[in-house]
């Protein structure tokens, strides 16, 4: 049996930090500092990813000697096959680019001081982001720009920019982002969002002020829910494509019957699709009544939820290079799980270009005179 990672290998993703640092995961907070495969913009993630640091951790694992670091990292996946470790793809399916590393809440989960500590620059600079967008846009199976990783995206001061220089430069990449909602608080702001992003994911844990509070510490879920409903409100104003996703983290005080129940309620009265998430963090916090690998079952919402796994924690099977014969496959030593609604049969449909047409030529004038 063969341990080999996952980023590297297989290539479903690899992650950038604020302070231009690629590292091959989303995860890695704490060893970026020993880790760091390479930096753009001053290289190109191509050369990155065949480059000598990155080769060189390949090679560890073909010699099935990993590095120390990566022993309990949840994306080191096993094969019997060795030949698997010697075929490479040539570029990254989906890239973490983090443009910011600073945070609005405290939230009982993070150690906010320590993932600063471990960024040379907490905020990435308008200049590098674009230098970046423009390699990436050349890499031939780069699909994906998540852009959030240890920080909330909408506190960089350039992040509505960021967003029309993506539609303007690299307008078929599917544009992911995640928030805690709070900052999204104006008409313009949701107006460019709806019209520039393809998928949004608001972390809003509770259907209550009470149960929302004992882990966003310094949130408001009113706030935050109301600004989720008034994107939700713009993408059917504006026709766009954009997949609102309301994100609930399941801890033992926001698991009630009701409190879901409500929760439902709240989704589609938003339009907006709902996950559970059940994490088994921070210590003393996660839900007893939903627990890793269970069925989720309540009688007011049987029937309606499912587990599914979430980005970052995959392991793709790829059938050619279709992105949509691919499949997902858990990988080993993972610890999360997502649980998601649906309502009714009706299936998911995040398009891969969410670009309202009704803004696009206005977002790129917009651009035009900014640059």
């Amino acid at each position: 049996m063969y341990r080999y990672c996952g980023p590297l290998f297989e290539g479903f993703y690899i992650a950038i930090d604020s302070d231009g640092r690629v590292v091959c995961s989303c995860r890695d907070d704490q060893n970026s500092l020993t880790m760091t495969l390479g930096r753009v913009p001053g290289s190109s993630l191509y050369d990155i990813w065949h480059g000598e640091k990155a080769e060189s951790i390949r090679e560890m694992f073909r010699q099935n000697t990993p590095p120390e670091l990566c022993l309990n990292c949840p994306f080191i996946l096993h094969t019997d096959d060795k030949r698997k470790l010697y075929r490479t793809i040539k570029t990254p399916y989906m890239v973490f680019l983090e443009t910011n590393s600073t945070c609005n809440l405290k939230c009982k989960r993070c150690d906010r001081e320590r993932i600063i500590k471990n960024r040379e620059r907490a905020h990435m600079p308008l200049e590098d982001y674009k230098a970046i967008i423009n390699d990436l846009n050349t890499l031939e199976y780069f699909k994906v720009l998540t852009l959030y990783n240890f920080g909330e995206p909408f506190m960089h001061k350039d992040i509505y920019d960021m967003l029309l220089f993506n539609r303007a430069k690299a307008p078929f990449i599917n544009v992911n982002i995640s928030t805690n909602g709070l900052l999204l608080d104006s008409k313009e702001k949701q107006r460019i969002v709806a019209a520039t992003v393809d998928q949004i994911i608001f972390s809003i844990d509770g259907s209550s002020e009470q149960s929302y509070i004992q882990y966003r510490e310094g949130g408001v879920f009113e706030k935050a829910y109301n600004n989720m409903a008034s994107l939700a409100n713009e993408k059917r104003q504006a026709a766009s494509d954009i997949d609102i996703i309301w994100r609930y983290l399941l801890f033992r005080w926001n698991d009630s019957d009701e409190e879901l129940q409500r929760a439902i309620e709240l989704s589609e009265k938003a339009g907006v699709r709902l996950y559970w998430h059940i994490t088994s963090i921070p210590p003393g916090a996660p839900s007893l009544k939903y627990t890793i690998d269970d069925e989720i079952y309540t009688p007011k919402i049987k029937g309606r939820l499912w587990i599914e796994h979430p980005y970052g924690v995959l392991n793709v099977k790829r059938n050619g290079y279709d992105p949509r014969k691919w499949e997902r496959i858990t990988a080993q030593g993972v610890s999360d799980y997502f649980a998601r609604y649906k309502k009714g049969n009706e299936a998911p449909a995040a398009k891969s270009v969410g670009i309202a047409r009704k803004y696009f030529s206005m977002l790129r004038d917009r651009l035009n005179k900014r640059d």
